[in-house]
């Protein structure tokens, strides 16, 4: 069924629409009804079903002004909840593939995809676990405060030192890790002897066992170190190496292309007086640094359909790890160009537009090579929420990591009916003082991120008001208890 647009005073005749007047804005008929408005082209409504479920009916109609200008407008469709967008992403980001890599100080933040097994046994051997003197317990054993037991003192054993044997009434002098000779079975330290000349003197017994390390106590050769999925942090990387481990299989990581769009915009390097500068690309090129993650930013790019189009079927790697994210040009003005950029490139949407705030008109598709696209809001508080929590989100299900899920809190405020609330929050101890959100949580206001130390995230539902506190940024790598082997 098509619908027609009554123009009583537009000399045109009515303009044929594939929809009810119901899907335009009073604003929008208003224009349509003006004499200074005639058509330039009448777009089709598009309807079939995706994964995600039935497409609901979308109006795409350019007009043409008397004195050339042109607009777009697209209604946006239905907003859907914050679960729904992150079950939609869950579904359809795929995993990066795995290589292999060694194990050091760039290993950081990779994921692993297999156990991992300690490849020998730490220590290696017995070993002294001070510095102090290698000796048979049983010489020591009538050693007191009357009669003092003296040994003849041999050469010195350092870390790198092989084992000896150690002959009985001799003392060797060793160092902290060095291997236990055969023969001793104790070490006493510094502290509790004395020497005179080449004799070791010393006024109690020493216990079998005493400051020894055993061969393996730490982790016997074949133990499983790591579990599968365990991002690797600091001191993994240090107890792999330490076992023997010296390569291992990751997953790739994610590389983000960042395109700000916005023929308003100019680079913070250039001299612009009448323009305004780029804050939300080097803004997410910031987050990407803090996390670890590589990224690429082009510059501003302009309002021009073509030239997004372009950007984004270029890409930034030669690779396919790539989750491309542009800023500004998701809304429903006629300079909002992102979604048909990516559509002219057979980019599938799996969600315009998401019941919260701020942020609500967050673009996510899947690009026909693969690539997910985040289409984030010019608002710059809109835009770090999108990247903060729903890129963020792609970033974990391409690296088989759980989304974040935030730890459960008293909310300070109700919530909002229908939508998700996302706040600025300031707190020291949350469950002790309290949770701040009295800041100015406009998203077009920056300023009152930055004495923030968090996001409350808050829902309203018949059960009453549910809230999740979660950090400014999160941390990465993630660390998971269950991971460690």
């Amino acid at each position: 069924m098509r619908y027609s647009l009554p123009c009583s005073v537009n000399p045109h005749p009515p303009i044929s629409c594939p929809a009810p007047l119901s899907e335009f804005g009073p604003s929008t008929i208003a224009a349509l009804s003006s004499p200074s408005w005639r058509p330039v082209y009448r777009a089709r409504c598009v309807a079939g079903a995706t994964r995600s479920g039935p497409r609901r009916s979308r109006v795409s109609i350019t007009f043409r002004t008397s004195i050339t200008s042109r607009i777009l407008w697209r209604p946006m469709a239905d907003k859907i909840s914050v679960d729904d967008a992150f079950s939609r992403i869950a579904d359809h980001v795929t995993l990066l593939p795995t290589e292999e890599i060694a194990v050091d100080a760039l290993a950081l933040g990779r994921v692993i995809v297999r156990p991992v097994l300690a490849a020998a046994d730490t220590p290696r051997c017995d070993c002294s676990a001070m510095d102090g003197f290698a000796l048979r317990s049983a010489d020591t054993r009538d050693a007191s405060l009357d009669r003092p037991v003296r040994l003849k003192l041999g050469p010195h054993l350092g870390a790198e030192a092989a084992s000896l044997r150690l002959p009985p009434r001799l003392a060797l002098p060793i160092s902290t890790g060095a291997p236990i000779p055969a023969g001793a079975d104790t070490v006493l330290t510094k502290e509790r002897t004395k020497i005179e000349e080449d004799m070791l003197i010393f006024f109690e017994p020493a216990a079998a066992g005493k400051n020894i390390r055993s061969r393996g106590e730490d982790a016997p050769r074949g133990r499983t170190i790591l579990k599968a999925g365990t991002p690797l942090t600091p001191d993994a990387i240090g107890a792999l190496l330490a076992c023997g481990v010296r390569r291992l299989t990751a997953r790739r990581m994610p590389q983000i292309n960042i395109l700000p769009t916005g023929s308003e915009l100019a680079r913070p390097d250039t001299s612009a007086d009448a323009m305004r500068y780029d804050s939300n690309g080097p803004m997410i090129g910031a987050i990407c640094r803090a996390l670890g993650l590589d990224a690429k930013m082009s510059p501003p790019i302009p309002d021009s359909t073509d030239q997004i189009a372009n950007h984004i079927a270029a890409g930034a790697y030669s690779g396919r790890n790539e989750i491309v994210v542009t800023t500004g040009g998701v809304s429903v003005g006629s300079r909002d160009l992102v979604r048909e950029a990516a559509e002219s490139l057979g980019a599938r949407v799996l969600f315009h537009g998401i019941a919260m705030r701020p942020g609500k008109p967050l673009l996510f598709a899947m690009l026909p090579d693969g690539r997910p696209l985040f289409g984030l809001p010019g608002n710059p508080v809109a835009a770090l929420v999108g990247f903060r929590f729903f890129v963020w989100a792609a970033i974990c299900r391409s690296m088989n990591l759980p989304i974040e899920a935030g730890r459960a809190v008293k909310s300070p405020i109700l919530g909002r009916p229908g939508t998700s609330l996302f706040l600025r929050a300031r707190y020291d101890d949350p469950f002790d003082g309290g949770i701040d959100v009295e800041l100015d949580q406009r998203s077009h206001i920056l300023s009152s991120v930055l004495p923030a130390t968090g996001w409350l995230r808050v829902e309203q539902s018949k059960d009453g008001t549910e809230a999740w506190l979660f950090p400014k940024l999160p941390s990465w790598p993630v660390s998971h208890p269950d991971h460690l082997g």
